[in-house]
């Protein structure tokens, strides 16, 4: 899960993405429901990154925001997968580097390859981190 949904869910708003909370055809609740909706479309926005902000331009509500972004998703290629599985493999800790920030860098390579559809085991996570640590580390 995003930090993006995350956030939405804290903020009662993840229902608008998916079109749970749908807009109501009673005029009057339509207003609340805009207010809440543009909330949650404002958090998509702010998430994205400015490169990526062009997906999402033009759309007029969270669901329309967020269905955009699922497109360009499932649009990752083959090539760009592979390029990241290669960097999450040869990433390797210098000598007397900081542990630390080693770790969380191949964390959030193991995550962004979850994220697209790469499943990667607790095992080979940490078979990774021990083959990338130098050889003072055993």
């Amino acid at each position: 899960m995003s930090n993006t949904q995350v956030y939405l869910l804290d903020k009662g708003l993840f229902d608008y993405l998916d079109g749970t909370i749908a807009q109501p055809e009673d005029a009057t609740a339509v207003s609340a429901w805009q207010c809440e909706d543009r909330k949650a479309l404002a958090a998509i926005c702010l998430a994205v990154e400015p490169s990526q902000r062009v997906h999402v331009m033009g759309t007029e509500t969270s669901k329309a925001a967020w269905d955009a972004l699922s497109c360009q998703l499932v649009g990752v290629s083959l090539s760009q997968k592979c390029r990241l599985r290669k960097r999450f493999h040869s990433l390797n800790l210098e000598r007397g580097g900081d542990v630390v920030q080693h770790v969380n860098d191949l964390k959030n390579l193991h995550e962004e390859l979850r994220q697209m559809g790469e499943e990667i085991s607790d095992k080979d996570l940490a078979m990774t981190l021990i083959g990338s640590l130098p050889h003072d580390y055993f």
